[in-house]
């Protein structure tokens, strides 16, 4: 066993046995039966070969050699002995530097020969070009070469040679070329279920193998009334980085569509974006992401047509419900989402009512490259440099279709979050435009759930509650289980004092998205409060961000714990350079460390640009830690008359202490008391 990290050049094996899911799903007993005979198998032909089995994956098996003959010879054998007991096998084996640890094996060397190995047809062994250097001059073991390949994530192309033993399957091109920028045809008449090859490296990387061959689509009956489903963003393989964007944008735009049903609780775009770009385990996913159902993807850009093949798992049967494949001209993108929505509400066997199919449908671009602008906008992240990129997207769609709704809401979105969380950019002036272009998309669509929620978080901002609380009403009234319309509740209710309905409409959001990424300000809501331990645990969801991480240091100031404080909010600063909250971070460890020089002039300039009174309520409490209580005082005043008014909570907030007694601020508590009466009145009258 291998216990210390050692890197060397080794050849690397991926086998796995085609179809096991579904032999599972016909006969499970004969499936485990299969199992354990490749396990035996695997054992006798690997250590006849010197070969080391390093890790079991389901139904797939990690091995090493260190002769490339050797596991040419036992690849094939295992082929051929498979098939003799009544299965068959794919194979994909590669030469290159891999990192040995802990009886397990890493680096670019087992990614390539996991990607290979997704390339092989069944019985069929594939190798790369360093394989067949090692073996051109030994006729017992002769190569066939398929072609050259760009394999995604791999910056060299690859060229790619099948064992060509007598019994063993080798993939016929339908023209003799090679394929330097996508991944070209290896199944005959199968031109795009190569594309299938990628799910195949979920089971190298998973603890859970998903079937990667159906001869049929199959659909299961649903047994629940609320079905819970996340769709995982589609892996790009075709190597063409210009169509990145499409993996995440079809998929946010999936999700929106599928937002309207009342049958359904969808995970929203910002819980899925962390598995852009990764190799997904179903069973992981569908566990963090507490849903049944995972939609997951994978696509190839063939010059103007995109080839888009999906899943869809039922992660609590361990079976592949459907599997289909879609294509469509790149212009036409909106053309494939609205099908792949519909496929997965067919194949959930859902009924629609004509409300919802028309919601779904209301929001259809006129103008594809207006369309193509808003995809590219989507997959920008929720950074500085990401909002900055998306606005600019989302101008040039507008000014090409200035019908599409959604092109409006996300314009305003990434303008309020540029006016929230970048400091050269806080202004009202950014705060008005994304206001008026959410407004711009309820007048194209007033039911846009986007636009809905988006317009009341910043309307809670702005002191415009009484239109936040109704936009908040409306968006449960579409659909009491969306999740977000919870939450735009929980957000009026706790700007205004009104903290245990906040506690309720979040908790009742969290029943019906518990790892839903917004609920992370579930932390706030448990803060204001006084529930700090909840306020912790609340926060553990979020992957690590700036706020999450500030929020949690402010969580241990109320505690008392100084240097738990500082601890989080040294990270928070880490993890977001030249963001508003490093500097928040920065100045409170300051203040918390007695070295206030300086930051109190650094911190003044930017919170007399701060709009969101919440925010400018959180930036008094640096002022207080720093010992700069008059301008301290003055923010919490900004912030009440801002309509931030929370008043049971301003009772009880231990970082007032220091000026607990001044006159000054019980003239403020005094007027935050009288807002928070008058909404409580009007909203609560009973």
């Amino acid at each position: 066993m291998l216990m210390e990290s050692s890197r060397r050049i080794a050849v690397i094996m991926f086998t796995d046995i085609v179809g096991y899911t579904s032999m599972m799903s016909r006969d499970e007993n004969a499936a485990m039966k299969i199992l354990e005979q490749n396990r035996r198998l695997h054992h006798q032909y690997v250590s006849q070969h010197a070969g080391q089995l390093l890790k079991e994956m389901g139904d797939g098996l990690l091995i090493s050699f260190s002769s490339s003959s050797d596991a040419l010879k036992c690849g094939g054998l295992l082929c051929s002995q498979a098939k003799a007991s009544g299965y068959e096998l794919r194979i994909g084996i590669h030469l290159g530097e891999v990192l040995f640890q802990d009886n397990d094996v890493f680096g670019d060397g087992v990614n390539i020969a996991s990607r290979v190995e997704g390339m092989a047809v069944p019985g069929s062994v594939l190798f790369t070009e360093k394989i067949y250097d090692d073996v051109r001059n030994k006729p017992e073991l002769p190569g066939t070469f398929l072609g050259t390949f760009h394999l995604k994530n791999v910056e060299k192309s690859t060229r790619i040679y099948a064992l060509a033993l007598p019994g063993l399957s080798v993939p016929k091109l339908e023209k003799e070329q090679s394929y330097s920028k996508s991944v070209g045809p290896l199944r005959g008449k199968r031109k795009v279920s190569i594309i299938t090859g990628v799910v195949m490296l979920i089971a190298v990387f998973g603890v859970l193998f998903w079937p990667k061959e159906s001869d049929q689509n199959r659909d299961a009956g649903i047994e629940d009334s609320t079905i819970s489903i996340a769709a995982i963003p589609f892996s790009n393989i075709s190597g063409e980085s210009d169509s990145d964007f499409l993996g995440f944008a079809l998929v946010d735009q999936v999700i929106s569509s599928l937002s309207y049903l009342r049958n359904i609780v969808v995970r929203p775009s910002s819980s899925i974006r962390k598995y852009e770009d990764q190799v997904v385990d179903p069973k992981v996913a569908s566990q963090e992401l507490d849903v049944r159902y995972l939609l997951m993807g994978h696509y190839v850009k063939n010059q103007d047509s995109i080839r888009l093949n999906l899943e869809l798992i039922d992660s609590r049967q361990n079976q592949v419900l459907w599997r289909e494949s879609i294509e469509e001209q790149m212009d036409d993108a909106f053309r494939m989402q609205n099908r792949v929505a519909n496929r997965v509400i067919e194949g959930l066997k859902v009924q629609l009512s004509s409300e919802e199919q028309s919601r779904m449908i209301r929001d259809a671009p006129v103008d594809p490259l207006a369309y193509e602008y808003y995809l590219k906008g989507l997959s920008y992240p929720q950074n500085v440099e990401g909002n900055r990129l998306a606005r600019s997207m989302m101008i040039k769609s507008i000014e090409l279709d200035s019908t599409f709704a959604p092109a409006f809401d996300e314009l305003g979105n990434r303008l309020y979050q540029l006016a929230r969380y970048t400091i050269e950019e806080n202004s009202e002036e950014v705060v008005q435009q994304a206001i008026n272009a959410h407004h711009a998309a309820l007048r194209l669509n007033p039911e846009h759930l986007g636009a809905l929620r988006n317009l009341s978080f910043i309307q809670t901002e702005v002191d415009e509650k009484d239109q936040a609380l109704e936009l908040a009403k409306r968006m449960v009234q579409i659909n009491p289980n969306n999740s977000q319309g919870h939450f735009a509740l929980c957000y009026v209710y706790r700007y205004t004092g009104m903290i245990d309905n906040a506690i309720e409409a979040m908790e009742q959001g969290l029943k019906i998205a518990s790892r839903d990424r917004q609920f992370r300000s579930a932390g706030v809501t448990y803060n204001l409060a006084g529930r700090y331990e909840d306020a912790l645990a609340s926060l553990q969801f979020d992957d690590g961000s700036g706020f999450a991480e500030g929020w949690k240091g402010v969580t241990y100031i109320r505690l008392g714990d100084t240097a738990k404080a500082i601890l989080e909010l040294e990270m928070a600063a880490k993890k977001d350079p030249g963001g508003i909250f490093e500097l928040w971070s920065a100045s409170m460890t300051a203040g918390l460390k007695g070295s206030p020089n300086g930051w109190i002039e650094k911190i003044r300039e930017v919170e007399e640009d701060l709009q969101d009174p919440e925010s400018i309520y959180s930036w008094s409490m640096n002022n207080i830690v720093l010992g700069d209580f008059d301008f301290a005082l003055a923010l919490i005043d900004k912030a009440v008359d801002k309509g931030y008014y929370p008043y049971t909570f301003f009772l009880i907030d231990p970082i007032l202490d220091p000026i607990r007694e001044d006159p000054r601020l019980k003239r403020i508590l005094e007027k935050a008391k009288t807002k928070h009466e008058a909404f409580k009145a009007k909203h609560f009258p009973d």
